[in-house]
């Protein structure tokens, strides 16, 4: 039975209204992600430099092969935040003209923008433009369980687990 003398509430709307405010400001810290998490393979502006990580906690395969003319160093440092973003060398192997290269890459550290970077030399000590000397066959795609990767841990040492001592 209905009751002749009931009339909905002069707040109603306002009540809704703020009810969805509240929820949409809850909703809000949730669906926004602090940190985009970096991970690929890409030449830095000046070509110069070559970065690299893998998605965490996975790992790829990096596939390059040199195709100049002449023996290049190349050389992998990692970018941390826990050292300022300071590279610290983690290895480094010389390939011939023609020579190539597979490697296994995992996610280089926890912070979002930690990341490998590989770099080359001549044989007479000048920084060459990486993009111009190596040419990366394939990355890995998709990533894996590092423990199932078919590269092996190499020279350049692009793995947070491992630890390379000079």
């Amino acid at each position: 039975m209905l009751k002749e003398n009931v009339r909905p509430s002069r707040h109603t709307p306002w009540l809704r209204c703020m009810a969805l405010v509240v929820i949409a400001l809850c909703w809000l810290p949730v669906s926004c992600r602090r940190d985009e998490v970096w991970f690929g393979a890409d030449y830095d502006s000046s070509g110069k430099t070559l970065k690299i990580a893998s998605e965490e906690p996975f790992c790829g395969c990096l596939d390059m092969v040199n195709v100049s003319s002449q023996p290049i160093y190349i050389r992998s440092n990692v970018l941390l935040e826990e050292n300022r973003w300071h590279p610290v060398e983690r290895g480094g192997v010389v390939l011939a003209a023609g020579q190539q290269l597979n490697e296994r890459v995992d996610w280089a550290g926890s912070n979002s923008r930690d990341i490998f970077t590989l770099d080359a030399w001549s044989a007479k000590g000048q920084q060459l433009h990486i993009r111009d000397v190596i040419r990366m066959n394939g990355f890995g795609w998709p990533f894996e369980p590092c423990e199932l990767t078919k590269c092996k841990v190499g020279r350049l040492y692009m793995n947070t687990g491992g630890i390379h001592r000079h």
